[in-house]
């Protein structure tokens, strides 16, 4: 046997034996494996944890809650009341348009939706930040590349993914078998992508920092703006009902965002736009607020607990609640835009 055939042999086996050992830890929860019994997967955001859970395709839904860090304490077993739909909270923190895309995308792909409920925030349609780097970083960053959301992951082989063939997944599963006790016990998130519930513990402090970060420069991102429209083409073209809503503030940031002349403009222009791109939404960002001013319902200015939550999926999925006189979430429609902004 020569030798070049035996260190074909060698690389064959010693590939083989390292895809096995990637296998068995499953990084990235493709198979369910749990060899090790580490408990946990390599994962460091939601992004992560949230793109592996619904990429294996061992777990199924009908509806998704797509938003940003504002909509990680919603519920998702409510809608599932109200629809009788399984539904999972696909919210991510510091979520773009990018990120709202590039999920809705994934959901199709992976999933086969049937109800997508979409929550937008002001900050959303600045061009001044860039994307957040854990997007980039992340396998869900896939979906904006249009050439690699034509190729596929995987061969149609029983146990084989293509991801588990490279130097991140080994590197990956390594780092989960070597530091398995730092590892065990750090999740966050609820199996439906809930983040775990918790009790605000003192009054909402206000998030200064988006003024600083979010609405620095506030300048209108038509590109932006193209992939909510985006979004809106993507469901209706898979027969995937969505449901649009604007998150709130509370009394003291809607206020000092309002004394802002630019962020005022900016305010009143981003809620035309989505009304315009959607034919309407929920508006929750108006100010109805004030009547939810205790601390049982923020974590910070703009973070909204379990509580205020649960009266944002009851007002969008109750149609006796919908339909009573409270401002707080109305359905405002292209037709109504002008007259509803001159309150602000």
């Amino acid at each position: 046997m020569s030798y070049t055939i035996k260190t074909l042999i060698f690389t064959a086996i010693l590939v083989f034996i390292t895809y096995l050992f990637v296998l068995s830890v499953d990084p990235y929860d493709k198979e369910g494996i749990d060899y090790w019994n580490i408990g946990t997967k390599a994962v460091s955001s939601a992004r992560e944890y949230k793109f592996t859970h619904l990429d294996s395709g061992r777990n199924n839904y009908k509806a998704f809650i797509v938003g940003s860090s504002r909509v990680l304490r919603m519920d998702p077993e409510l809608i599932e009341k109200y629809t009788g739909l399984p539904t999972y909270n696909y919210g991510v923190e510091n979520a773009n348009a990018e990120d709202l895309l590039a999920e809705v995308m994934h959901v199709v792909d992976k999933q086969k939706p049937e109800m997508i409920v979409l929550f937008l925030d002001f900050y959303m349609m600045n061009g001044y930040t860039g994307t957040d780097k854990r997007l980039v970083q992340s396998r869900l960053s896939k979906y904006l590349d249009k050439k690699s959301t034509v190729e596929k992951d995987d061969f149609k082989l029983p146990y084989f993914h293509t991801a588990y063939l490279t130097m991140r997944a080994l590197k990956d599963s390594f780092n989960l078998v070597l530091f398995s006790d730092e590892n065990r016990g750090d999740d966050i998130y609820l199996k439906n992508g809930q983040h775990i519930k918790e009790e605000p513990e003192e009054e909402p402090k206000l998030a200064i920092e988006y003024f600083s970060n979010q609405y620095n420069s506030y300048r209108k991102d038509k590109v932006r703006l193209e992939m909510f429209a985006k979004i809106k083409t993507l469901c209706r073209k898979n027969n995937v009902k969505l449901i649009v809503s604007q998150t709130p503030m509370n009394n003291e940031h809607l206020k000092k965002v309002l004394e802002d002349p630019k962020l005022r403009e900016m305010f009143i222009i981003f809620k035309k736009e989505i009304s315009s791109i959607f034919g309407g939404f929920y508006d929750f960002n108006n100010f109805s607020v004030s009547a939810y001013g205790d601390k049982k319902f923020w974590y910070d200015s703009v973070h909204p607990s379990e509580n205020l939550t649960q009266i944002m999926i009851d007002k969008l999925f109750d149609s006796e609640k919908n339909n009573s006189n409270s401002e707080f979430g109305r359905f405002i429609t292209p037709s109504e835009i002008e007259e509803y902004v001159r309150q602000f």
